[in-house]
């Protein structure tokens, strides 16, 4: 036992040596989809998918050879534009807001590692995101029938979304970039992610919305132990 132990103590020793510590940041610019899973069936509802922008800061551990580890956190700005429409037996509902989402995200991964000066990357693993605020704007109008003529009532809708939108979201992402070296020590970068939400695989007596945001990002880095 006690030379097994030292076997392992001696490859963590020997692999932190030649090891790579990296921090860098990132900035991105995409889209942030939707998808809504309806709790009433009965209202129509159409959704269309805004930009969205990402500021990120990451610590990668690399070694030689395919497999390594990354974590980062991110602020991301999300929009979108939802409108609904339903009836009762005396009145039609009909509603368009625009919502503005800022979350962060906590991610780790493995990261796997091909070629060698430029270096090619596919990551994958959990997310936490964490709706920090959010904004609503837009309206609601009530048609019903007074005498014989339609009356329509105009409700302006503003305010913060957190009884729509989940505060804390669980998922998954993926990610492919490329890192190309200006000098020992500072690396570019040119990468995108997809963030999956698995908000929709629960139920709820509401509708439920789950991110799906591609960003597309380029970033810089610098290397604080090269590979030896």
């Amino acid at each position: 036992m006690k030379i097994l132990f030292t076997i392992i103590l001696s490859i963590v020793i020997g692999l932190s040596s030649y090891s790579q510590n990296q921090v860098g940041a990132n900035i991105g610019y995409g889209i942030s989809y939707y998808n809504i899973k309806q709790y009433n069936n009965n209202i129509q509802l159409t959704y269309t998918p805004k930009s969205a922008y990402e500021i990120e800061i990451n610590y990668k551990k690399r070694w030689p050879g395919l497999l390594n580890f990354g974590t980062s956190v991110s602020f991301q700005n999300q929009k979108l534009k939802v409108n609904s429409s339903y009836k009762d037996s005396k009145n039609n509902f009909d509603k368009s807001v625009d919502y503005k989402l800022n979350n962060i995200y906590i991610k780790a991964f493995p990261e796997f590692i091909f070629g060698n000066k430029i270096r090619y990357y596919v990551q994958i693993g959990p997310s936490l995101s964490i709706m920090t605020s959010s904004e609503s704007d837009g309206y609601l109008d009530i048609t019903g029938i007074a005498g014989n003529e339609p009356i329509t009532v105009h409700n302006i809708i503003t305010g913060d979304a957190s009884t729509i939108f989940n505060t804390f979201s669980f998922g998954f992402f993926g990610g492919l970039g490329i890192d190309i070296p200006l000098s020992d020590n500072f690396t570019i970068s040119a990468s995108s992610q997809l963030d999956y939400s698995i908000n929709s695989w629960f139920n709820k007596e509401n509708d439920i919305y789950s991110s799906r945001a591609l960003i597309f990002r380029i970033g810089a880095n610098y290397i604080i132990r090269e590979v030896k």
